[in-house]
């Protein structure tokens, strides 16, 4: 650190929009973001009149540090698991830290719902859109 410059922690930020025609939520995230911010943009997405339990998700970190213990983790699969939501789940993360969470909410949630068949991990956002939309053409061929 500089002397005289102070570090600050930047504020999480998150959007969404709901592609209707796609059938996919799409988050962006920046910042640090905790479980309670996890926690409040799905009540939020799950309150958006467009949302419905079939559409899919891609979670873009590339930008965020996300700052969630192993505990707060196995809390958080469990919330999760208790919704009825069933769409495919794309997370995009930068090689740096963000691969190590997601693996871990990934194989923690291994054991809740339909997980594993639904939830990738990648660095490329245009990875997960493929997968998304294979996984679409999948499901109405």
């Amino acid at each position: 650190m500089l002397r005289g410059v102070k570090c600050r922690r930047l504020p999480m930020a998150y959007q969404f929009v709901i592609d209707s025609v796609a059938n996919v939520v799409r988050e962006t995230w920046t910042g640090v973001v905790t479980v309670g911010d996890l926690k409040d943009s799905s009540r939020q997405e799950w309150a958006h009149p467009d949302f419905h339990k079939e559409l899919n998700m891609i979670s873009d970190f590339r930008m965020a540090s996300v700052e969630i213990s192993t505990e707060e983790m196995w809390g958080l699969v469990s919330w999760f698991g208790q919704s009825e939501w069933v769409g495919k789940h794309a997370l995009v993360v930068s090689r740096e830290v963000g691969f190590g969470l997601a693996r871990m909410f990934s194989t923690i949630s291994e054991g809740q719902k339909h997980y594993s068949d639904s939830l990738q991990v990648f660095y490329s956002y245009e990875d997960a859109e493929k997968w998304l939309a294979d996984s679409a053409q999948v499901s109405a061929g």
